[in-house]
């Protein structure tokens, strides 16, 4: 399946495309850090599951998932978030799960095993 990340540049984020391009669940993975350019190309992409990073002032984590299923209902998404963000917990039914910066790859591969193969 196609991967997509909107997160801010970083260690953090490097290392969860990293892990994700070796899984083979994962057939590739578009990176973005703006989230009108992440919305724009999810046409094209097509991507069946997004990390979507939370409590970071420089994406709408939130919103940006909103709009992200509004224009693919089938679409699974993960929430990232920093143990420092300031974002509540989520607790949407549609979220794919919660990953909790800094993660272990075994977490990383526990949210994959729950999510639906496409």
């Amino acid at each position: 399946m196609k991967a997509s990340i909107l997160d801010v540049p970083g260690e953090y984020r490097e290392r969860l495309a990293q892990w994700l391009s070796e899984s083979s669940k994962i057939s590739s993975i578009d990176i973005f850090e703006d989230y009108l350019e992440f919305i724009k190309k999810l046409d094209v992409s097509q991507p069946a599951l997004c990390f979507i990073r939370l409590g970071h002032k420089a994406i709408p984590g939130y919103k940006a998932a909103i709009i992200a299923q509004c224009l693919n209902q089938k679409l699974g998404i993960v929430y990232v978030k920093h143990k420092n963000d300031q974002a509540p917990e989520v607790n949407q039914t549609d979220a794919g799960g919660t990953l909790l910066y800094p993660f272990a790859k075994e977490q990383l591969d526990a949210v994959l095993t729950t999510l639906p193969s496409h």
